[in-house]
This record gives structure tokens, sequence and C-alpha cells, in this order.
């Protein structure tokens, strides 16, 4: 469920958007602009500007995110809002309900699919080829490293020295571009996957996936919220 984000969560997202690397990745990740170059070239602006005023008063730290969404038209801003706060960074803790739903799914497709028997054979069937065809992010981690052994352009190289970003995937913006991209696919997975079931498989569904959740031990802040009502939420 989009929830509000912190300065640093914004800050991380929005200095990951800034870079050149990230362009080629904007229609993965979902990034509700209509030009990525544009978009980058004003956000680079905001970055900027917050830096001269920290440096001219460092008592009051700039809201980067508020500048920045100030810049943009207010249908583009809610959007661009919208669209960020329920933008995985790839921390489950973070962000627990679509990340507790990808667990789910991935447990359902790759090794239990066992415990799929509240479903009919078909769906079943469709449930774990579709998650294994849509919801992979594959194709992202190859272009990353492909990225990652690339040069830098400078502004990619002063951000990854701010941010103190490294060339392994872990400690590389990529490892956010690719929680992004593979929550974002989830959502078009899980829209599609739970209209095709019917009441009655929904609520198999739900109920199989609370014990699951459970059996793993996977932290809550709460209840596993519905599909339904998350997928309300986009």
């Amino acid at each position: 469920m989009a929830k509000e984000l912190t300065a640093e969560q914004w800050n991380q997202l929005l200095s990951v958007l800034s870079l050149d690397c990230a362009g080629p990745f904007y229609g993965a990740m979902g990034v509700p602009v209509k030009s990525a170059d544009r978009f980058r070239e004003v956000l680079r602006e905001v970055i900027l500007e917050a830096r001269r005023r920290y440096e001219t008063d460092p008592k009051q730290v700039p809201d980067v995110a508020g500048m920045l969404l100030n810049r943009l038209d207010r249908p583009s801003a809610e959007q661009f809002e919208r669209w960020a706060r329920g933008a995985f960074l790839g921390y489950h803790a973070d962000q627990p309900d679509w990340s507790a739903w990808d667990i789910v799914f991935s447990r359902w497709a790759y090794s239990r699919r066992k415990d799929l028997v509240f479903l009919p054979e078909e769906k079943r069937e469709s449930l774990v080829s579709e998650y294994r065809l849509k919801v992979t992010t594959d194709d992202i981690e190859q272009l990353a490293n492909e990225a990652l052994e690339g040069p830098l352009s400078d502004w990619d190289l002063e951000m990854y020295a701010r941010r103190n970003w490294g060339a392994s995937w872990e400690s590389s913006p990529f490892s956010v571009i690719e929680s992004i991209v593979r929550i974002e696919r989830l959502t078009r997975y899980a829209r599609a996957f739970w209209a095709s079931l019917d009441e009655r498989e929904r609520e198999a569904t739900q109920v199989a996936a609370e014990k699951l959740i459970e059996e793993l031990s996977v932290w809550m802040p709460g209840a596993l919220p519905s599909l339904d009502g998350l997928l309300r939420t986009l």
C-alpha cells in the first residue's frame, strides 16, 4: 500500500532517477513522465538548487521532493507523487504489503506449487507460468550489469560519490531500480490474476497467502492486506 516516504527515501529515489544510467529503465519502472530526459533535467536543477540553499543555511534542510513537485504542473505532480509513494526501494520493512505478496507468489511459483490445491488445475498452471514470465527481472539485471561495466557520465560519477554507491550489484543504484521494476511488474500481474478468480477462489487465495506468510515468519505490521484492497490503491 502506498505510504508517506521519509526524507531519506525521497532522496534515495530522486538520486536514482537523476542518473543518466537510469534513463533506459524509466519505462520498466513505470515512472509517469512524458519525457525522461526533460524530467531528469528538471530534477537535476532542483537537486542543485537544494544544495545551494543548504550551503547558504545548513540549519535548514531543503525539501527536495517538495521543490520538485512544485516545479511540475498539478496533474503531473499528483501522478508522480502517487507513483513514488508506491515505489518499492528494496526493503521489506519499508513497503511490506506488496513485498509480502511477492514472497507468496514467488514461493508458489518456484517451490511451493503443492500448496496451490485451492485453485483449479488450469489456474494453478496459469499462476505459475504467468508469474515466471511476467514478474521476472532477469532482463533488467542483464542490462544493469552491462551498464555497470561501462563508463559513467560526470553527473552519475558525482552522484555515485555523494550516495556512496559502488560497482557491485548490491551497492549500486541498479539494485534499487530492479526492486522498483519487480514490484511494478508484480502489480500488473496481480491485477490480471485477481480478475481471473471467482469469489470463492479469491477467499481461498487470501487464506492460503496468510498461512504461508505466517509459516515463513515474514514480519508484517498487521494482517496481510487483500490483493483486492491493494489493487484499489493503484
